[in-house]
């Protein structure tokens, strides 16, 4: 038994000064957890990137790593998968959205649902314009039914699109907008301006136009709302007053 003692205390790096028990490590210093949050979050920021510009299945975790410019291990010591890191990408995209374009209920409560709507369709143009990412990563996710397109849906889409939903049944309800199917009306919507920024490429190379500037934003948002609640006819006021 002594002996068995003496051996254990005698192997290297078992000894310290507490008695010849193994060190244990201690808490990691304010240092290391902001370093480990830093890198979690540059990778984040590379995923989206990658997801958005090339979808799902054309991106490796190598490259998330190198746009980051860190090693491949650093994403699986973070998310272990890839799948792993496409959610907390998701994640943390709809977080950035939601603090910079909260949707605040009870702003909109005491506006009929004309108005209302209009303030959300503008709210989501202003979103798409900020950041296209979401409306890329859509674009490759929402062409074909599998089980990231599910998660997407239950986790966030079904409560995005609710508040458009509700708004327009409401309309239709107290007379106000023609009574066409509510998800007809929410998609066409949502796309007007979605699938506009995605495209936003196409647009400037055909007609100048920088759809990121802030006035660009604004005059598609008030385009959209003018073709959605006025249609495209010039009344006689307005004829031949086109830019």
């Amino acid at each position: 038994m002594d002996s068995a003692i003496d051996t254990l205390e005698s192997t290297p790096g078992r000894k310290s000064g507490n008695g010849g028990r193994r060190a244990r490590r201690g808490r990691p210093s304010l240092a290391e957890i902001a370093s480990r949050e830093s890198s979690r979050k540059l990778l984040l920021e590379s995923a989206i990137d990658a997801f958005a510009r090339h979808g799902y299945d054309a991106v490796t975790t190598g490259l998330i790593a190198r746009n980051a410019g860190m090693a491949q291990s650093m994403v699986h010591y973070h998310f272990k998968t890839k799948e792993q890191i496409w959610k907390a990408a998701i994640e943390q995209l709809m977080r950035n959205l939601g603090e910079r374009f909260p949707l605040a209920n009870d702003e909109l409560k005491d506006l009929d649902p004309v108005n209302r709507l209009k303030v959300l369709v503008r709210r989501f143009v202003r979103m798409s314009a900020s950041d296209v990412s979401l409306s890329r990563i859509m674009v490759h996710e929402g062409t074909t039914a599998g089980p990231r397109l599910i998660w997407l849906a239950e986790k966030f889409l079904k409560a995005g699109f609710e508040p458009f939903d509700e708004t327009v049944a409401e309309g239709v309800r107290a007379g106000q907008l023609k009574d066409l199917p509510v998800y007809a009306v929410t998609h066409t919507i949502i796309s007007a301006a979605a699938m506009t920024y995605c495209l936003a490429p196409v647009v400037e190379a055909t007609h100048g136009v920088d759809l990121t500037g802030g006035e660009a934003a604004e005059d598609l948002a008030d385009s959209v709302l003018t073709i959605l609640f006025d249609g495209l006819l010039a009344g006689p006021n307005e004829q031949g007053a086109g830019r």
